[in-house]
C-alpha cells in the first residue's frame, strides 16, 4: 500500500489540491537506482538507506528537501511527481454520484481538516511552494 499525500497550495490566488504521485516516485527511484546497492543513492541524496527503502516501498514521502534533491540527480522536475486538481477530478468523475448526502459532508469536513493541517504545517515549515 501505497502512502498518499493530499495537499492545498496557493496559486495565484487561488486554492488548488495537489496529490504527490508516490507510485510515479517509486517508480522513478528504483528506475534511477538500477543496480546500484541502496547506501549509494542514500549517500548522493544525504539521506540514509533505511530511508531509501521506505520511499522505495512507497511507505513513505520524500520531503522537499530529498524530492529536489532526488530530481537534481535525476535530471527531473518536482513538478512532474504532482497531480494537478483538474487529473483527481478525471480519475474520480464518478465519486459524486457514489456518495451519499452524509458521505460528502463528510467528505467535505475532511478536505476543511487537510486544509487547516497543511495551514498549520506550511507555517511551522515556512514551506517553499511548488509553481505549476
Amino acid at each position: 500500500m501505497f502512502a498518499s499525500m493530499l495537499r492545498f497550495i496557493t496559486l495565484e490566488g487561488c486554492e488548488i489540491l495537489v496529490q504527490f504521485d508516490v507510485e510515479k516516485f517509486t517508480r522513478e527511484l528504483k528506475k534511477y537506482r538500477g543496480n546500484r546497492p541502496q547506501n549509494i543513492i542514500a549517500d548522493e541524496l544525504n539521506i540514509n538507506r533505511s530511508t531509501i527503502s521506505l520511499l522505495e516501498n512507497g511507505r513513505q514521502i520524500p520531503t522537499l528537501r530529498i524530492l529536489q534533491e532526488f530530481c537534481s540527480h535525476a535530471n527531473l522536475s518536482p513538478n512532474d511527481f504532482f497531480i494537478k486538481e483538474e487529473e483527481i477530478n478525471q480519475n474520480y468523475n464518478n465519486i459524486d454520484y457514489e456518495l451519499s448526502e452524509k458521505d460528502n459532508i463528510r467528505l467535505l469536513r475532511v478536505i476543511k481538516r487537510i486544509k487547516i493541517r497543511e495551514k498549520y504545517i506550511s507555517l511551522s515549515n515556512k514551506e517553499v511552494l511548488i509553481k505549476f
